[in-house]
This record gives C-alpha cells, structure tokens and sequence, in this order.
C-alpha cells in the first residue's frame, strides 16, 4: 500500500515523470525499414526520371560536329563576343554531342537564333528547355501578334514569339513568324487567318491530312479522295 500510495502522490505532485512513463507504441523494425526502402526507391526513380529543362541549356549534334574539335567551339564563342564567364558547362555528352550551359540568358538565346560561326559554317543547336520551335510560314503584314497568340494557345502555351527578317535587309519581314511553345497537342499544318491559309512547321510534327482533316496521314494517302468525274 506504502508503494501505490507513494506512486499516487509521485503523479499529482509532478505530473509523469521517466521512472513511471508508459513506453510509446513503435513500428517494428521490418515496417520502418521497408518504408524507407520505399522511399528511397522512389526517390532513385525521381532522378532517375526527371528531365533537365532549362532554357540556358544548347545542345550541338553530334552529325552537325564531328568535323570540328572542341577548340572551334571556344574560338567560335569568342568570335561571337560571348562572355567566357557566362559559360558554366562545355561538355560531349555519352553521344558524342556538344552540350553547352550559360548563366545569362541573352546569351542562350543568340546562340539559339544565331548558331556560332566555325570555319564559315553557321552551325546551328537544338535547344534543351524542353520547348518546340514552331515556324508559321506566309504571314501577311495584316497579320498581328495579338491574333497569332489567339490562335495558336489552344495547342499548347506560347513563351516567345518574333518575326523574321532578311540578313540582308534587316527591316524587311521574310512572312515567317517563330514561336517557342510548350506544345500540348498536335498542330495542325496549315493554320487559316483571315482567309488565308498559313503553313506550320516544327520538329516531330504528325502527319495531317488537309482534305479530312485529320491526323496520321497526308492527303495524298486519304481513303476519302474520290475522282471528280465518277461523283
């Protein structure tokens, strides 16, 4: 009786103390360890999987270089007025292609839209920011940017947009506009404005048939042509 009484007052006096706590309920040792090799497993997947888009990142193919050493490239860089201090990474990567990774993105971009000159080639990159350059061909001077941003968002989001004009004339417009896009769904090729029909181009672009209207092959192969004359 002497114990439980002197545990009693123990209890009111100071409240639980370590000598009387009730052990906590733990995971066993096998949960606890499985939990983290889960966790770890989907972690190792995350890096594993992820893509590295960053709008500062050019790429070189390899079939576009193999003519030229890595001194061609420093040397075109420095011919381009570019910065070494600007450049974090140069670097060939398991195909034999040029990676190059700048912190300055106006750099990026004049390397994007004007390649480096080697040896009287202009060799131009393929970008690495996970965007798609989309080229609208035949666009009149009636032709805003308003009304091209209107019409092509529904396939995908629009980051940069700007109109080409001749070397030589730098004022004069060439007809092309050249998107940058994050694209969601196909393009179709031709894009109609203002009753005229405007020609899309970009890279992994899907067969479209113009005469259907639908994906997977040209008009050339539509089962849906028929002969004028036996309609």
């Amino acid at each position: 009786k002497r114990k439980i009484l002197t545990k009693n007052l123990h209890f009111r006096e100071s409240g639980v103390c370590d000598q009387f706590k009730q052990p906590t309920k733990t995971m066993t040792a096998n949960t606890s360890y499985a939990a983290i090799a889960a966790d770890k497993d989907k972690l190792r997947h995350n890096i594993e999987e992820e893509n590295i888009v960053d709008e500062k990142r050019i790429l070189f193919l390899r079939k576009h270089i193999q003519s030229y050493s890595l001194q061609h490239f420093t040397r075109a860089l420095n011919d381009a007025k570019i910065d070494p201090n600007t450049i974090d990474n140069l670097y060939y990567n398991p195909a034999s292609d040029l990676v190059i990774e700048v912190n300055e993105e106006k750099n990026a971009n004049f390397i994007r839209e004007q390649g480096l000159i080697i040896q009287g080639n202009r060799i131009k990159p393929v970008s690495m920011d996970g965007l798609t350059t989309v080229r609208v061909k035949g666009v009149s001077k009636h032709v805003t940017q308003e009304e091209l941003e209107l019409l092509l968002p529904k396939y995908g989001e629009i980051k940069q947009i700007r109109y080409e004009t001749y070397a030589f004339a730098p004022k004069i417009k060439t007809g092309q506009v050249i998107l940058r896009m994050a694209i969601e769904s196909p393009i179709p090729a031709k894009l109609k404005c203002k009753q005229e029909q405007n020609l899309i181009q970009y890279a992994q672009q899907q067969a479209y048939c113009n005469l259907c209207k639908k994906l997977g092959h040209y008009t050339r192969e539509c089962g849906e042509i028929t002969c004028r004359k036996c309609k």
